[in-house]
């Protein structure tokens, strides 16, 4: 019998991703077609996480960097409805608990008073009245306070035990992976930014979360968060500690900052860990269409992993930004997401930006697949023997069952070719842990070839190239298909050479599935990962 400790090694040898908080496939990405650091941004985040086919949205927005502000009518007509079109004929009404948008999407709602576009999506698509927005009167039914010195606590948790408790009360949390237009950051610096977020997972860094005093009253509003925090984080073995100076190059590391000032002085602060996140709690750090105060950007160009900041004046109501209780969340397992809507009182004019998933303080899970035939049996390591376990089971990203601690599931009714089985692996707590992986299988029946990738599955190209799908007898048409999307269609022959660029996949990588379509059958491709250089 294979013990937990080698199966746990296993997973990580194989280069299988190991556990994070929020599940791929409890979260919707959404990418603007129409612009390239979306796709780009969207490609690595897809990747890494190994978000499921079904759960990835294509968008076309109107190609205009200007757009900043939409008007409520436009965020319904470009993204609303057209995602929740998505979600239906997907079948994922179920499944998604957060959204996630890319780069490339407007910040700002032309609502009156003003909204963030991750606020309107919170309230699924709802402008409460104006007092409500103005003076944080509307709560966030996911903040777990205290809301004054004090106040009481509810207990951390992650979205899907909140979901339970919530039911149809659930409000819908988003995300921006990040911006990119004016004065924001350039997409290879976002892109470092979400492979950071992903190697903090699970490991705990040792650095400390600082408190850093300004004179100011975006910092003197929140003093009694920060001791309070403080001292919770101590509890827990977080080092922690408020300071009147920010952390030096040469002697400090650090794993969370937050202060409170107009204007950010860091450039001396380079050694933040990977996982952390940083906020100077400033009216316009995401109201980008002015040069006015620090943006939150600044934190991005500095190695943060997350941070936030209001898309209009919010004056000083510290409701609107997260509370000092954040690192308790993080700390205590959450992921990024996750931490941040259970700090925030009133997040709706508050722009949220980073890599979701990131969970430095979570749980590691080792996993690994065996397929034969069409079944696939799950073998898990890391999990304490008492722990309860779910199983999540995909096929070719699209989810065919769901079973309370049966580690095995065999598919059926498939196409014949090439498919893959994608598990995820649900350790069951207060706080949720996660792991997943990937593994191929075949259906007998004609095989659909793409003769120039290599056995890797892997294919780098320089910008752009072409690219051949084969098979035998030859269809009526070939598809190919990028995360529930046909990119491509040609008429049937041997094989098809196909045209690929960063115009219609983005830079990145990029995983497509070819499908022989015949008279009364598809047959379809082993996946392959794309990435144009």
């Amino acid at each position: 019998m294979v013990g937990p400790v080698r199966i746990l090694l296993f997973a990580l040898l194989a280069g299988m991703p190991c556990a994070h908080a929020l599940a791929p496939h409890e979260v919707l990405v959404l990418v603007n077609r129409n612009d390239a650091s979306s796709m780009e941004l969207a490609n690595h985040l897809v990747h890494l996480r190994q978000v499921p086919a079904n759960n990835v949205v294509s968008l076309a927005l109107p190609d205009n960097r200007d757009i900043v502000t939409i008007k409520p009518s436009e965020f319904t007509q470009w993204i609303w409805d057209p995602v929740n079109k998505v979600i239906a004929e997907r079948g994922l009404e179920k499944e998604i608990l957060a959204w996630v948008y890319s780069s490339g999407f407007p910040t700002t709602i032309a609502s009156q008073p003003e909204m963030s576009i991750t606020g309107l999506t919170f309230t699924r698509n709802r402008i409460p009245g104006a007092v409500g927005v103005d003076s944080a009167v509307y709560t966030s039914p996911l903040f777990r306070g205290p809301d004054r010195k004090g106040g009481p606590t509810k207990p951390t948790a992650s979205l899907d035990k909140m979901k339970v408790e919530l039911d149809d009360k659930m409000p819908l949390p988003a995300m921006m992976l990040g911006y990119t237009w004016h004065r924001g950051n350039e997409p290879a610096l976002l892109v470092n930014m979400i492979q950071r977020g992903v190697v903090a997972d699970g490991t705990h860094p040792k650095g400390t979360v600082y408190f850093v005093f300004m004179d100011d009253i975006r910092f003197e509003t929140r003093l009694w968060q920060m001791l309070e925090a403080r001292n919770e984080l101590k509890s827990m073995g977080i080092a922690a500690e408020i300071s009147n100076r920010m952390p030096d190059r040469a002697t400090d590391r650090i794993s969370g900052l937050m202060t409170g000032t107009q204007y950010l002085e860091i450039d001396n602060v380079s050694n933040i860990y990977p996982g952390s996140m940083c906020d100077h709690l400033t009216s316009f750090g995401a109201r980008y269409q002015t040069h006015l105060q620090s943006k939150a950007s600044a934190w991005f160009r500095a190695g943060a992993t997350a941070s936030s900041g209001t898309v209009t004046e919010p004056m000083a109501v510290w409701e609107k930004f997260p509370h000092a209780r954040y690192y308790v969340h993080a700390a205590k397992g959450c992921s990024i997401l996750e931490s941040f809507y259970q700090s925030v009182y009133a997040p709706l004019q508050l722009l949220i930006l980073g890599e979701p998933f990131s969970r430095p303080y979570g749980k590691l899970i080792g996993i690994a697949l065996d397929v034969e035939g069409q079944a696939v049996k799950v073998r898990i390591g890391g999990l304490d023997p008492h722990t309860r376990a779910f199983y999540h089971f995909f096929v070719d990203g699209k989810r065919v069952g769901r079973l309370s601690t049966k580690p095995a599931y065999t598919a059926s009714g498939l196409a014949p070719g090439a498919h893959e089985w994608q598990v995820v692996v649900v350790a069951d707590g207060a706080i949720s842990h996660y792991a997943t992986a990937r593994k191929g299988f075949t259906v007998a029946g004609e095989v659909v070839r793409w003769p120039q990738v290599p056995a890797s599955g892997e294919l780098r190209l320089a910008g752009q190239g072409t690219l051949r799908v084969e098979t035998d007898p030859a269809p009526r048409r070939f598809r190919i298909w990028k995360n529930g999307e046909a990119l491509y269609e040609a008429k049937g022959g041997a094989y098809v050479d196909v045209e690929l660029g960063a115009k219609r996949l983005g830079k990145g990588p990029s995983r497509l599935v070819a499908e022989a379509v015949f008279d009364d059958h598809s047959a379809w491709s082993r996946p392959v990962t794309l990435i144009l250089e």
